[in-house]
């Protein structure tokens, strides 16, 4: 029964976000003016030359353009609703009746999540690979380590899911988590590497992404799919992926407990 809830549940997410084409065609073409943008920032800051030294690192301008497009295609993937689903049941009660149907209510939403992502794979993801092929030629499609990055982009689509379910989950205690939401996008634009690569941040900043989960969300499986990251990046980046994974998963564990037990003593 609970396998057909959650097909049934997948399948309904889908259908009511297929009303919605308009947002489809719109985001689409969000997508295609912020990349010819980049783009063209990139061509203006490296001025004419073809290689530009970053660290240790030297970056030409293709790699810089395909980084963009990379970036791009990650985030029509990563981008999600988590935390404003999370906090629409919550501060509208609705969570009450989430506790009555056949699964759990990470399992509710988790479905409405997967509809979300299979339906911008299908009207996002796959058309934005066909202008940016427009764009920037077939270059676009020379990935490395294609099998790896398959594996580090779903550890990223993971992490940032978590990271939003856990500020979704502060609604239990906070009447919006609205402005919260936009900290953590702004931060994570800045020190994920989702806009600029982590190669040109300053020292300061550059260590404080580092030390932060983010990196692990754009930089590293851009990186791997550029070939600029080498084994012990690759596997190091593993392994700090999968134990932020499970940190995060524990803190919505706990989150959700408290914040359960919170509704329950209020009557909710």
């Amino acid at each position: 029964m609970r396998m057909g809830y959650i097909g049934y549940a997948i399948r309904n997410s889908f259908r009511s976000l297929t009303a919605y084409r308009t947002f489809a065609v719109v985001s689409i073409l969000s997508s295609a003016f912020g990349l010819m943008i980049q783009i063209a920032i990139w061509k203006a800051l490296y001025n004419g030359q073809n290689i530009l030294q970053a660290g240790t690192k030297q970056v030409s301008l293709a790699d810089m353009i395909q980084y963009a497009v990379l970036s791009t295609f990650l985030s029509i993937l990563i981008n999600n609703n988590v935390a404003a689903n999370i906090e629409q049941r919550i501060t509208s009660g609705q969570v009450s009746i989430d506790f009555i149907r056949p699964v759990g209510f990470g399992v509710q939403i988790t479905c409405a999540e997967a509809a979300g992502t299979i339906f911008q794979f299908l009207f996002s993801f796959l058309p934005m690979a066909v202008i940016s092929q427009v764009l920037v030629g077939k270059s676009v499609l020379e990935i490395k380590n294609g099998g790896v990055l398959l594996i580090v982009t779903a550890n990223s689509m993971l992490l940032y899911y978590l990271i939003n379910y856990m500020i979704g989950l502060l609604s239990f205690w906070f009447l919006t988590v609205w402005p919260l939401r936009q900290i953590l996008d702004g931060v994570i634009k800045l020190l994920s590497g989702a806009v600029i690569p982590l190669w040109f941040l300053p020292g300061g900043i550059y260590k404080a992404a580092t030390v932060l989960p983010f990196r692990l969300i754009y930089y590293l499986p851009v990186s791997i799919g550029l070939g600029k990251a080498d084994r012990s990046e690759i596997l190091g980046g593993l392994l700090f992926q999968i134990g932020w994974i499970a940190a995060f998963a524990l803190i919505c564990m706990g989150l959700w407990k408290k914040g359960n037990g919170k509704l329950t003593v209020q009557g909710g």
